[in-house]
């Protein structure tokens, strides 16, 4: 560790919060650094901070820096793969999100220590006073880093909806530049008028191509709109399709006549079509966003008329990877969840 005094004054340790001399601690973000006394700095490279000094870290920076990430602690700032022996008999524990809930402030630095937001964490955001939320993710300090920002979107979508309209529209630079699009995108689904979130992430996938665009299509996802699959008509690749097209197309109200028309259209969308009906069974493997918002294929007929359809398929495209989700497809009929 190269050792970098922050200042000759005597100040607060973010980790252990005892007032002394402080170093600067820059390997995992320079731009936003960890300021910490000399024991909280060699803890901090040992994997071996007490659980309350990993809170208090945590708290501030967010819990996806590499020295204080999940490989490292458990979420209750428990050391996983401590290099230094740790005394159970001198341990302070982290607080409990019970213990800070009366303080809008503490209740905000524990979300950024989460890995994910729950329900636990949305019914204690929900009883606040919404202005003073609203203040406090307004805080230069709340959204300081990609991490912080995207929780901050996730508590705008789902507590202060409408009420953050303005804050997350001015927030779209920002998250465009800190490539947090896609929980940008939630809360501007659940914030702001609809045509205009939806018209904003569009425009927003134009600046790419290829890979980086696929890997970025799934913030259309939270609009939930038949406008989207228009847009994927537009813009699915002719070379390379994969599997976050089908998802995007399955959350986007797919109906089976659109599916059908792109099965007869031949690639790119056949294939599109192929991996949105995957997406219909509600697998474990699939993506934790088709698991929470559970898409149902739309206007079907009937299964028999899928069952065709995917037979069709298979005499018309007997590339492997085809015949295989066909039968896959036609093998699991049964468990396509479907509209009523």
């Amino acid at each position: 560790m190269n050792v970098v005094y922050a200042s000759d004054y005597l100040a607060a340790c973010q980790a252990c919060e005892k007032v002394g001399r402080l170093i600067r601690v820059d390997e995992d973000d320079p731009s936003e650094p960890y300021l910490l006394c000399q024991d909280c700095s060699q803890r901090l490279f040992l994997r071996a901070l007490q659980p309350l000094e990993w809170f208090n870290l945590a708290s501030k920076h967010g819990c996806q820096k590499y020295l204080i990430h999940d490989g490292f602690y458990d979420q209750d700032g428990t050391a996983c793969q401590p290099e230094a022996q740790l005394d159970p008999n001198d341990c302070l524990m982290a607080p409990s999100l019970n213990d800070v809930t009366s303080s809008v402030e503490r209740l905000l630095g524990y979300c950024f220590t989460r890995w994910s937001l729950g329900p636990a964490e949305f019914e204690a955001l929900a009883a606040l006073n919404s202005e003073d939320l609203l203040a406090a993710i307004s805080r230069p300090d709340a959204t300081s880093n990609p991490a912080k920002l995207s929780t901050v979107f996730t508590i705008c979508a789902n507590i202060l909806g409408q009420y953050a309209s303005d804050w997350v529209h001015g927030q779209f630079e920002r998250a465009m530049e800190q490539d947090v699009l896609f929980s940008w995108a939630e809360a501007a689904a659940l914030c702001m008028p609809r045509p205009v979130g939806l018209t904003m992430t569009i425009d927003a996938l134009t600046e790419f191509k290829g890979r980086e665009l696929s890997k970025r299509i799934a913030a259309l996802s939270w609009f939930r709109s038949a406008q989207v699959l228009e847009w994927i008509e537009c813009n699915a690749p002719t070379a390379t399709i994969t599997g976050e097209w089908g998802q995007l197309a399955s959350l986007s109200n797919l109906t089976w006549d659109k599916a059908e028309k792109w099965l007869s259209q031949g690639r790119p969308l056949s294939l599109v079509a192929l991996d949105s009906l995957d997406q219909f069974l509600h697998l474990p493997r699939h993506a934790p966003l088709i698991r929470s918002l559970r898409p149902t294929l739309r206007g079907v007929p009937g299964r028999t008329t899928i069952l065709r359809a995917l037979e069709t398929q298979k005499l018309n495209d007997s590339a492997p990877r085809v015949v295989k989700k066909c039968d896959f497809l036609i093998e699991n009929i049964e468990k396509i969840h479907i509209a009523d």
